[in-house]
């Protein structure tokens, strides 16, 4: 994000801080990343029910770290990451 942006961007109220330490928050990334591969399938192969899918990543920078949700996923592109769009309304 360039400096114009990064003044521009405003605080979301659904941001939620946790410790490295939150025992709930490592389960769940546990279990996420164990989950993936049924993911990708559900993804390649959807259900008539299933009609939008979002994946949480992980952003370091510094010491710092962010988890966002990101929606528009398109597997098949050359640079997957280029692809993607970043969801601020599922932002947690």
């Amino acid at each position: 994000m360039n400096e114009s942006a990064k003044a521009d961007a405003k605080p979301s109220e659904n941001i939620v801080s946790f410790s490295p330490e939150d025992v709930a928050m490592e389960t769940a990334i546990r279990q996420a990343k164990t989950s993936f591969r049924q993911f990708m399938e559900a993804f390649w192969q959807p259900t008539e029910r299933q009609k939008s899918f979002l994946v949480k990543v992980v952003f370091d920078e510094g010491n710092k770290r962010e988890h966002m949700w990101l929606a528009d996923l398109d597997f098949q592109a050359v640079n997957p990451a280029v692809s993607w769009l970043l969801s601020r309304s599922c932002r947690a």
